[in-house]
């Protein structure tokens, strides 16, 4: 987990540790899961249009 919050920029990384230890529970860890996967392919998507 540690290398993936590494790859999200520096206040995504705050929102995602202020919902870990918000207490808000699963659902604000699942949010923070979806977040998280979607800017990850988000970036990988604007890496294959730029090498295209």
């Amino acid at each position: 987990m540690g290398s993936q919050i590494s790859l999200l920029l520096p206040q995504e990384q705050e929102s995602v540790h202020f919902l870990k230890h918000s207490g808000a529970g699963m659902g604000s860890q699942i949010f923070s899961f979806i977040t998280s996967r979607a800017i990850v392919v988000a970036f990988s998507e604007a890496l294959r249009r730029g090498d295209g």
